[in-house]
């Protein structure tokens, strides 16, 4: 018990202490500075529903170009992660990620990790959906600078996953409209399937919700759980779709996890293509990827209701 008691005690001192340490790395992060002047390198984004292939596609994109990423290492740091960048980068010769992943965990201390809490510093986290008009004018300054020190850090471009930035689309915009973005697809039926399937794995209960909300979540959480995950793809495809006649169609790509897994190193020149559009010339190499991935659509939730999420989607 005391042992217990000891362990619990030491580990919220070290969360105190993290906190602490973050919160005065983003003070620094975030001053202004006269020789930061806009971007080295556009930012790179990748977007869109959970279980839509997003991690797979992170995974690949940092074997194949030379991006600056977040990594599981640098997570805890999110309040200095342009530091991170300048003084600890990734190895060159180091063995970024095995393109396995846990609902978007990797393993490794060099794979890539989504830094959510990089993000929760600028944006808030309930409700996720945030529109131009509810942020802090302050908050989206002290964005502008931590990006452009990212952009700044590391040697090429920086390369973000963070699927909540499809609901903030509209202030990361305003704050680095340089950006690009890289929206993934997958099958609407295997893209539900493999919501539904998390959320009886991790809630143990099909109607739960699980990951990103929209800002239509009180009308869709209403329905039932095979129409409430294709309808939280819907209406996020739909924002995005929204931003993007805003923003200017030419600054994102679409992606398909389909064409992702049948011929990796297809995409990825066809996404260099579009990264030389935008004046972005990557070091690149095709060797460190396979030649396919397995496409896995076989029914993983009760028979029953497949059915319904197939019947509802044909409809």
């Amino acid at each position: 018990m005391i042992r217990q008691q000891l362990g619990g005690y030491c580990h919220r001192i070290k969360k105190v202490s993290l906190e602490f340490i973050n919160n005065v790395l983003h003070r620094f992060e975030t001053r202004p500075v006269k020789q930061v002047k806009g971007f080295k390198y556009s930012p790179i984004f990748i977007i869109g529903p959970p279980r839509s292939g997003s991690t797979l596609l992170f995974q690949v994109m940092v074997n194949t170009f030379n991006f600056s990423y977040t990594t599981n290492a640098d997570a805890k740091w999110y309040g200095g992660l342009s530091f991170r960048k300048r003084f600890f980068p990734v190895p060159s010769k180091e063995t970024k990620t095995d393109f396995n992943s846990n609902h978007g965990q990797t393993r490794g201390r060099y794979a890539p990790h989504e830094c959510g809490e990089y993000w929760y510093q600028f944006f808030r986290r309930k409700p996720q959906y945030v529109s131009i008009d509810e942020v802090e004018g302050e908050k989206l300054k002290h964005l502008t600078r931590s990006l452009q020190r990212l952009t700044t850090a590391g040697k090429s471009p920086m390369l973000f996953k963070n699927m909540n930035c499809a609901l903030r689309l509209g202030p990361v915009h305003k704050a680095c409209p340089d950006a690009l973005y890289i929206v993934t697809h997958r099958s609407m039926l295997w893209n539900g399937h493999s919501l539904l399937q998390v959320r009886h794995k991790v809630n143990g209960d099909y109607n739960k919700w699980w990951s990103m909300e929209p800002e239509e979540i009180d009308n869709i959480s209403n329905l039932p759980p095979e129409e409430q995950v294709i309808e939280q793809i819907r209406a996020i495809h739909q924002e995005i779709n929204e931003q993007k006649r805003h923003i200017g169609a030419n600054r994102f790509i679409d992606i398909h996890y389909e064409d992702l897994c049948e011929d990796p190193k297809k995409v990825m020149s066809n996404m260099n293509d579009f990264f030389k559009q935008h004046g972005i010339q990557m070091l690149s190499s095709l060797e460190n990827i396979p030649d396919s991935f397995p496409l896995s659509e076989q029914c993983r939730i009760e028979a029953p209701v497949f059915d319904r999420l197939r019947s509802y989607v044909g409809s």
